[in-house]
C-alpha cells in the first residue's frame, strides 16, 4: 500500500509498505477513502518520530474482520468512519487498522470525505456536553447558557449543532471574528456571536449575560479565556477545555473561582483509546452521529476545504491548519494512487 510518512528532515514522503495484517481481536482492516485533518496533527508533526504515519480521521470499507469485531456487528464490504487512535498508524494511508469499538457505520448519505470530517470533532463535542458537562441527550437543558469559544473551528462547529440538536441548549452564544466565520456559526445555530478579539467581558454585558454563563467550552487559548470567564460564569458554572496549556498554568487559583463553586474539565477524544477505558462509547457516539447526519440535523457539513491526498498537498493544508485561518474542516479523497 501507499502512505505519507514523516522523513527524517522532518517532511512528509511518500513510502511503499505491506498492507497491515489484524493483529487485534477488535481490529478491523480499513480501505480509506476519505480522510481529515485535525489541529493536532501539526502539533504532532513538529515531535513524531520519522516513520511516523498521521491522520485521526477517516472513513472507508472493511476490508477484514477480527473475531470480537465481527461480534459486534462488523463485516466485511461495511461503510465506517473513525477517529482511529495515539499509538497506531493513522489515516493518511490506504490502509489502517481500526479498533472496531471506536468506529461506526459511515453516513449513508454523506461523501466519503463529508464522513471523515465528523469523528473526532463529534466525539470532543459529545464528550464533553454528555461525560464532563453531565447533560443527558436528547433532553431539553434550555436552562443552560453555553458559550463556546472559537465556534468556526472544526470542534466548535459541531458543538454548536450538537448543542441544538442532542442536548437541548436554547441559548448558544458562540465567538466569531470575521465575517464568513460568523455567518458560519449562525448557520450552525448560534443564537449570539461574540468578537474574540474584542474583550469578552463587555460584550457578555452588553447581551446581559454577565455572570449567567453555566457552560463555557473553549477550543482555544485555554490559560486566557478560562482567567477572561472566572467572572462571567454563574455559580457552579462549568468551564471544558480541549486545548494543553503547555507551560502556562490555568487560573483557577483565582478566589472567585473558588466562590463560585466552578468546575473545570479536560477533554480528549484520544484518551479513552490511549488508556484503555470504555472505548465502545465512542462506537454508540458514532452510532447517533450516524444516524443524524443522515437526518439531516447537524447543520450540514462542516467541510470548507476538499483536496486530493498527495505529498504537496498533505504539507500545504498543513501550513494552512497551523496558520490559524482556517475553519471548519479540511478534507481530503485517497485515491488509488497516492502521489
Amino acid at each position: 500500500m501507499q502512505a505519507i510518512q514523516i522523513n527524517a528532515s522532518r517532511s512528509f514522503s511518500l513510502a511503499e509498505l505491506p498492507i497491515p495484517s489484524l493483529t487485534e481481536p477488535y481490529d478491523i482492516l480499513v480501505r480509506v477513502r476519505g480522510i481529515a485533518l485535525n489541529p493536532g496533527e501539526t502539533k504532532i508533526f513538529q515531535s513524531a518520530p520519522a516513520g511516523t504515519i498521521l491522520g485521526f480521521d477517516a472513513s472507508g470499507v472493511v476490508e477484514a474482520v477480527g473475531p470480537q469485531a465481527e461480534a459486534l456487528g462488523f463485516k466485511k464490504g461495511d461503510a465506517v468512519f473513525s477517529a482511529g487512535a495515539i499509538g497506531r498508524a493513522g489515516s493518511n494511508a490506504q490502509y489502517q487498522l481500526v479498533d472496531a469499538r471506536l468506529a461506526g457505520k459511515k453516513p449513508e448519505s454523506l461523501s466519503w470525505e463529508d464522513a471523515a470530517a465528523l469523528p473526532l470533532v463529534s466525539l470532543t463535542a459529545w464528550e464533553m456536553f454528555e461525560e464532563k458537562f453531565r447533560l443527558k441527550p436528547f433532553t431539553d437543558n434550555s436552562n443552560e447558557v453555553l458559550l463556546i469559544v472559537n465556534g468556526a473551528g472544526g470542534v466548535g462547529t459541531l458543538a454548536i449543532a450538537l448543542a441544538k440538536a442532542v442536548f437541548g441548549i436554547t441559548r448558544i452564544i458562540a465567538t466569531a471574528s470575521r465575517p464568513h466565520t460568523i455567518e458560519w456559526v449562525k448557520k450552525y445555530g448560534a443564537t449570539d456571536v461574540l468578537n474574540h478579539r474584542e474583550p469578552l467581558g463587555p460584550q457578555l454585558e452588553a447581551l446581559g449575560v454577565s455572570s449567567k454563563v453555566t457552560l463555557a467550552f473553549i477550543t482555544h487559548d485555554t490559560p486566557h479565556y478560562t482567567k477572561e470567564l472566572l467572572a462571567h460564569m454563574r455559580y457552579q458554572g462549568q468551564i471544558g477545555c480541549i486545548v494543553e496549556t503547555g507551560n502556562e498554568i490555568v487560573p483557577l487559583h483565582d478566589p472567585i473561582a473558588f466562590y463560585k463553586s466552578l468546575s473545570f474539565h479536560w477533554e480528549l477524544e484520544a484518551g479513552k483509546a490511549l488508556y484503555g477505558y470504555d472505548l465502545e462509547s465512542q462506537g454508540r457516539i458514532l452510532t447517533h452521529i450516524s444516524r443524524l447526519a443522515d437526518e439531516g440535523t447537524l447543520g450540514g457539513s462542516p467541510v470548507t476545504v476538499r483536496k486530493e491526498l498527495s505529498v504537496a498537498n498533505l504539507t500545504e493544508m498543513h501550513k494552512v491548519q497551523a496558520s490559524g485561518k482556517s475553519y471548519g474542516k479540511i478534507v481530503f479523497t485517497v485515491p488509488e494512487t497516492i502521489q
